[in-house]
């Protein structure tokens, strides 16, 4: 009797959140010619579409059931098979569909049916680099902490270590950084920063230092200058990669480290559609390929943090700046005991006449942009809401108008008559960049004063135009949200006020308080970083708040050994394993009830505890109610088998869900 003929089929990802589709190799192709990793041209309905091959396998499908693919655009494949298995590890854990794991990182270009030759062909000139360097052929001369940390690092560097430089503000994480890249090459390095507002300064650092060898990558390039970047890092044309989260997705010849600046920035979790950690996938990654990877933060996470005391991450602590530059005071201003003058304390105010009158440069802080953050009836107190979500709208002078900062695009015109009780008397209450901002330019009419936030830095170009001015001294106050907060080096800076920072101190989000306290301690940071000294004025209505006298006194350290003992007594991340199941609907009864039948119906280990359904803090969003479902679990491995059961579970037609692993924010 003949043996059973197995067809061999190619398994193809096409980019939409869907399985892999099956397909036959094209008619003058032979499937053993054919590589996984390339890219493929396949009929889709009735269109014909760009698909990537994960696998060689068979089909549960006759022959006869199924299309043959058209063409392959290229001779070679994209991605090697340690990517094909690291997208795959990605796709498991965050129980996501692969194709559209492997298509997050992909430029747009590369969907088109060409060779990548041939889009290359007229677009070579046009990589992405920096246009006024100087070549500093000279590195800085470093503290004993510095040495250490790049002997640690440049002495493993054919293996996998994890590695979480922690050091002050002001420290040199970035020299550290560089001078580890230059043991590195030539081999590869990819290097991840939080945000594109951060890359101007983290990337004219290294250019500075590489020249033509560095290259920039990120989500908002053109498409040309996406895939001339991209090309570069596969055929090793650039050896040194900074770029955001997307830039993970790179395929390098020949990747040699990865460094994550700011490591705990929650920039680098994604928000929308495939809900991955860029530094988690970046370690997975760096094991993979058996290479060293950096964390690098002043104010490490939770989870790194622990993950030194388990032994699983090797600490590299610089706890001093060079120069012996000091770090700044701190000085808390009870707000219940002082009548704010627009919002400024008079030591606040005071120090920062001291600093104009001896050319000195003053910080504020405050992480609400616009001009007021309520808008509210004297008489019968309505308040101005955005009719599409939970959130209140936001007074805007620049644009006079009204903003949802949530439902972006959203916004009214400032009312004349309250819409309720038809009184005039409608007042703006709180403060934002604009409103802090109007008040110094009273306060300091001959002061240059600088806004730095979203609504005023647009573009690369303009955060660059304001950084010039501030470095050269032409601006004396600046003004900003979290733009302004971190990665700077500011060294004329001496007083730093940080206006708002309560909310976080009361927040229902179990992580708020780690982002607040992070926060404090970078827009800290970013004075006394020279020769002067530096004096911070946090202004606070909670000044006996444990969280910010844990700050005063022994400064993150002292935090995080706090919340750490917290976290662990209420069964909290990093002591706990947590998915959020976030649910998304017109209805809120439909919210509950799916949820609901979720957890009676998830069979669970005995260490897995289901909590909900809970109507998110912000339970609309968009015209959309949201609610969750909380897992929580002693072992990874048990929160994952708890997890898989919904690949089988299809929710009704009108709720969306999406399961949330290891959240930042439990919005």
């Amino acid at each position: 009797m003949s043996a059973k003929k197995i067809n061999l089929v190619l398994k193809i990802a096409l980019g939409y959140p869907l399985p892999l589709f099956d397909y036959l190799a094209p008619h003058d192709t032979s499937i053993e010619n054919i590589c996984i990793g390339m890219r493929i041209c396949v009929p889709f309905g009735k269109k014909e579409v760009i698909g990537l091959i994960v696998e060689k396998g068979e089909s549960t499908l006759p022959p006869s059931k199924l299309k043959a693919a058209l063409s392959l655009p290229d001779t070679f494949a994209l991605f090697s098979p340690e990517m094909i298995t690291w997208f795959k590890q990605a796709a498991n854990y965050y129980h996501h569909p692969i194709a559209e794991v492997i298509f997050t990182g992909l430029p747009a270009l590369l969907k088109k049916n060409l060779p990548i030759a041939q889009l290359l062909s007229t677009r070579k000139s046009r990589l992405v680099q920096a246009t006024p360097p100087k070549l500093e052929h000279n590195p800085l001369i470093l503290t004993q902490e510095q040495e250490q940390a790049i002997s640690a690092i440049s002495s493993n560097l054919s293996q996998f270590t994890c590695y979480l430089l922690k050091g002050i503000t002001g420290s040199g994480k970035t020299e550290v950084y560089l001078q580890a890249i230059e043991r590195c090459l030539p081999k590869q390095v990819l290097i991840l920063i939080p945000e594109i507002a951060l890359a101007p300064q983290t990337c004219q650092r290294v250019i500075d230092r590489f020249g033509e060898k560095a290259a920039i990558y990120h989500s908002q390039l053109s498409p040309v200058k996406k895939l001339s970047a991209w090309h570069a890092a596969f055929s090793s044309e650039k050896q040194i990669i900074i770029g955001t989260r997307s830039a993970l997705f790179l395929p390098f010849k020949n990747l040699g480290m990865i460094m994550i600046d700011e490591e705990h920035d929650i920039s680098f979790k994604q928000q929308e559609g495939f809900l991955f950690s860029a530094r988690d996938m970046a370690i997975w990654r760096a094991k993979l390929a058996n290479i060293p990877i950096v964390l690098g933060s002043a104010t490490p996470s939770l989870e790194s943090l622990h993950n030194t005391h388990l032994n699983r991450f090797v600490p590299l602590v610089l706890s001093e700046r060079p120069n012996e530059a000091m770090l700044p005071s701190v000085k808390l201003i009870d707000t219940n005991l002082e009548k704010l003058n627009q919002g400024l304390s008079h030591a606040l105010i005071l120090a920062m006449k001291k600093a104009l009158a001896s050319h000195q440069q003053s910080l504020l802080f405050i992480n609400r942009r616009g001009y007021a953050p309520t808008i509210m009836c004297v008489q019968c107190f309505w308040q101005a809401k955005c009719p599409h979500c939970a959130g209140r709208l936001t007074y805007h002078l620049q644009y006079e108008r009204l903003r949802c900062h949530v439902c972006v695009g959203a916004y009214q015109p400032f009312p004349t008559h309250c819409p309720s009780c038809q009184s005039p008397k409608i007042k703006a209450i709180g403060l934002g960049t604009e409103r802090v901002e109007s008040a110094l330019s009273h306060l300091f009419p001959n002061a240059q004063i600088a806004r730095i936030d979203s609504d005023t830095i647009t573009t690369p170009k303009k955060l660059n135009t304001a950084l010039d001015k501030i470095h050269s001294g032409e601006s004396q106050i600046l003004i900003g949200t979290q733009l302004l907060a971190k990665g700077h080096h500011f060294p004329n800076v001496t007083v730093v006020g940080i206006l708002h920072i309560d909310s976080g101190l009361y927040s229902t989000d179990f992580r708020a308080t780690e982002r607040t306290a992070q926060l404090i301690t970078q827009v800290s940071g970013r004075a006394g970083r020279a020769n002067l000294p530096g004096t911070v004025y946090l202004q606070t209505a909670l000044p006996q708040h444990p969280l910010l006298q844990a700050i005063l006194l022994g400064g993150y350290d002292a935090f995080a050994r706090y919340i750490l003992n917290e976290r662990q007594q209420t069964y909290l991340p990093p002591f706990s394993h947590l998915a959020i199941i976030r649910a998304k609907g017109k209805s809120k009864e439909a919210l509950v009830e799916t949820l609901s039948y979720l957890k009676s119906h998830l069979t669970c280990q005995q260490e897995v505890k289901l909590l909900g359904p809970i109507m998110s803090d912000s339970s609309r969003h968009k015209d959309f109610h949201q609610a969750q479902l909380w897992v929580l679990a002693d072992k990874r491995s048990a929160l994952q088998l708890t997890l898989k059961q919904l690949s089988d579970f299809s929710p009704p037609y009108s709720v969306k869900l999406a399961i949330d692993v290891d959240p930042l924010s439990t919005y």
